[in-house]
């Protein structure tokens, strides 16, 4: 049987549904930390957008510091949003698994409980299963976020809110275009960035991972990974109606901007790449990605393209 319950978060009155009582809650991990552990020290996150010198260097600045892209600023509104509902979800329920495909690529999430935000801004769900595993989907604002947090027993040195191991998978400007808020573009849904990041982060080894592909992203799809030492990057500079050739470059992690020579086992991804084709935007048309060699994310500001990749009501 469901059991409902009033909360107020960020101001927004909301309702709480879970699928059986027990009154022992569990809590609910940020996924902040462990990524900032994961992250080179270059990727540390910097406190204003600062100016870019080109090509794979302007990594840093799209997606490490302020802006819609900034990965930490959309961690962080995830670990907000949630932070008040900490302990509100029941530990006996039982996780209901659902199925997404975020990116082209076949994800089993798990819900326990969702929050519904009566001004029908969106909604998230959350759950714990039985090996610690959280999973969190967000959808409210300017993108969808989905995260797999699971606990790591081999990063003792670390303190205990950096202890896991994340994947994250994100869209970012899903409001362009609707004159919701920042995101509003004019009557354009590629006027602002649009498109989407993936992530992997584990700071046990350290080791971390992230792939991207979007509109006014600085590229039409790019990825890096980085060790406790170096950074490798991969992309096609987005140039707006044409996309550019692949290159590729290694950096320091200390800094992110000095050349390195990366080792072959320092140049290898896990994640798969991501890249758009060329569509047909409101502003302009957007020429396609050179990398991956055969992009596949096809952004048409609409509800069935690649940014609106997970469910649009509760499972649970």
């Amino acid at each position: 049987m469901r059991k409902s319950a009033l909360l107020v978060t960020a101001a927004v009155v909301a309702l709480v549904a879970c699928s059986k009582s027990s009154k022992i809650g569990f809590s609910i991990p940020a996924i902040t930390p462990p990524v900032k552990a994961a992250v080179p020290a270059g990727y540390g996150g910097g406190a204003a957008f600062a100016g870019t010198s080109g090509g794979l260097t302007d990594i840093n600045a799209r997606f490490f510091q302020q802006g819609p892209t900034n990965l930490f600023g959309i961690l962080q509104a995830v670990d907000d949003r949630m932070k008040g509902l900490d302990g509100a979800c029941e530990s006996s329920v039982t996780p209901v698994e659902y199925a997404i495909t975020p990116f082209g690529e076949p994800v089993t999430m798990n819900a326990q409980c969702s929050q519904v935000m009566s001004d029908g801004s969106g909604f998230v769900q959350w759950a714990k299963t039985a090996d610690g595993t959280v999973y969190l989907y967000v959808a409210i604002g300017a993108g969808e976020v989905a995260a797999v947090v699971k606990p790591s027993t081999s990063v003792a040195s670390l303190p205990g809110d950096a202890q896991f191991v994340v994947d994250v998978w994100a869209s970012v400007g899903i409001l362009n275009g609707t004159g919701s808020g920042a995101g509003a573009c004019g009557s354009s849904w590629d006027g602002c960035s649009y498109g989407v990041i993936r992530i992997h982060a584990d700071p046990a080894a350290p080791s971390f991972e992230m792939t991207v592909a979007g509109i006014g992203f600085g590229y039409c799809g790019a990825q890096l990974v980085a060790d406790n030492t170096n950074i490798f990057a991969e992309g096609s500079v987005d140039a707006g109606t044409t996309c550019g050739a692949p290159q590729t470059a290694c950096f320091l992690g200390t800094d992110a901007t000095t050349p390195a020579t990366c080792t072959s086992a320092e140049q290898v991804f896990n994640l798969p790449p991501l890249g758009r084709t060329s569509s047909a935007g409101t502003a302009q048309n957007w020429g396609a990605s050179q990398y991956p060699a055969t992009p596949t994310l096809h952004f048409t500001g609409t509800s069935g393209d690649p940014a609106h990749f997970g469910p649009t009501s509760p499972t649970i």
